[in-house]
């Protein structure tokens, strides 16, 4: 949904922290360069959190409903369980 412009500032960001983590720079000197602002304004602006948590959901759902004909057994519970667990954990 973001503009073209704004999906290249993006990847400038990206690409420089992957050039910034390929040379090792863990140091807080080194990552001082790596503006994150302008990319979580946009996460913001555009809801990029809410709507990944809504699709999680979905998808969980979907994944729910795929094994619901299987037989109760200790395999499902884990599924579900893995399933519940990743949309309901806090980031």
């Amino acid at each position: 949904r973001c503009t073209p412009a704004e999906r290249e500032q993006i990847g400038a960001v990206l690409k420089r922290a992957q050039q910034l983590e390929l040379l090792g720079a863990e140091s807080e000197e080194a990552r001082a360069g790596l503006d994150l602002e302008p990319v979580l304004a946009l996460v913001a602006r555009y809801r990029g959190v809410e709507d990944s948590m809504r699709r999680a959901h979905q998808h969980a759902e979907r994944a729910a409903a795929a094994i619901a004909p299987f037989p109760d057994a200790r395999a499902k519970e884990d599924l579900l369980a893995a399933v519940h667990y990743t949309v309901s954990r806090d980031h």
